[in-house]
């Protein structure tokens, strides 16, 4: 999955004239430092987080590196220790920040080899170096809405934790764009307003409860069984449309399992160049399965596909995994004998491999 972390430890100044703007914060020193001190269940749970999630193999999705930030402790505390004491798997970090805004966490790029790390910068068309006008405080953050909003809208799941009107906005962002969201009652904030308002959404889940229950030991692993109850392993699919019934076969087994399905829907393809949009397709899929026969070793469309799920695979880039269900004893390319293979020859074991696929997500 990948996870959006949405949060901070600052709370909002009480405007004194009651007019209603974008809240200021005291970014001092001795206001960090003040933060730091008095809040150390915030910080114990932003790492418990990050490091359940590394554990589960699960992507963070983060904006910033600055020490009042979820992201910090979350990545600092939690994901990144978990990166160095299993150097055998691999772990992926995105960076979504607006494109006037420092570059964060530059420091770990390359520096841990199983770390694939990927940056996102969002140009909303607002002047460069406005966020260092204290007079546009509306501007820098809509800057901040843009950036989380685009990341958002790549996310599998949001959590929040406290914070304040952006951090309460971007719940409201992933309700509207139809990314599931959870947000943390018991630190207040942002995120307890946000809890607030979709109570009775929320208390529907399976261990809801988690998010509003006082932060203890096991939290963090009910909270990352929550993100993997609501949140959507996403497929996509490549195959030979000689073989369209197959796909259909693959296709309802992991919609069945709750699993999102993208696949190429056009049965027309001769003449056709690969089309832009399916290339974008498979650049959002969690897992890129490829449907192997003597058909598809002879398809140029599957080729191309599955040379450009290679290509961004290899640059730590979505899809994370890549698998290969076979339909007959045709040889593998030499590309893809490192892949794992499935033998499907006919529908029950079909079923049984796209189970084992499903099962199998987080070992990568």
């Amino acid at each position: 999955m990948r996870v959006f972390l949405a949060g901070s430890l600052f709370e909002e100044r009480p405007d004194p004239t009651g007019a209603r703007h974008e809240p200021q914060y005291d970014r001092s020193e001795e206001a960090l430092t003040r933060a730091l001190e008095d809040n150390p269940e915030f910080i114990r749970a932003a790492a418990e987080i990050g490091a359940a999630c590394a554990h589960r193999g699960h992507t963070l999705m983060v904006g910033s590196e600055a020490k009042f930030t979820l992201d910090y402790h979350a990545v600092a505390a939690g994901y990144v220790p978990v990166v160095q004491s299993t150097p055998d798997r691999d772990f992926h970090l995105e960076v979504w920040r607006p494109n006037d805004s420092h570059r964060p966490f530059k420091d770990l790029r390359g520096r841990h080899k199983n770390l694939k790390m990927e940056y996102h910068v969002r140009r909303p068309g607002f002047p460069v170096g406005s966020r260092q006008n204290p007079a546009a405080a509306v501007v820098n953050t809509e800057l901040w809405t843009f950036a989380h909003q685009s990341a958002i809208a790549n996310a599998d799941v949001l959590v929040a934790v406290r914070g304040t009107t952006g951090t309460e906005r971007a719940v409201h962002i992933a309700e509207q764009l139809g990314v599931p969201s959870l947000p943390l009652r018991y630190f207040g904030g942002g995120a307890a307003r946000a809890y607030a308002a979709m109570e009775d959404s929320l208390l529907k889940l399976p261990n809801g409860h988690v998010l509003s229950a006082a932060w203890s030991d096991g939290s963090a692993s009910d909270l990352v069984g929550l993100i993997e109850t609501v949140g959507v392993h996403s497929y996509f699919i490549s195959y030979s449309h000689t073989q369209l019934e197959w796909c259909d076969l693959v296709h309802l087994a992991l919609y069945t399992r709750g699993r999102t399905v993208l696949r190429d829907r056009s049965e027309l393809r001769v003449g056709r160049p690969v089309q832009t949009k399916l290339l974008d397709a498979i650049g959002k899929a969690e897992t890129f399965v490829l449907l192997w026969s003597a058909a598809a070793a002879e398809s140029d469309w599957c080729r191309a596909e599955v040379q450009h799920a290679l290509r961004l695979h290899r640059l730590g880039l979505p899809p994370r995994r890549l698998v290969v269900l076979r339909r007959d004893t045709t040889p593998p390319p030499d590309t893809l004998d490192q892949l794992l293979w499935l033998d499907a020859p006919d529908r029950r074991a079909t079923d049984y491999a796209v189970n084992e696929v499903v099962d199998t997500e987080r070992d990568r």
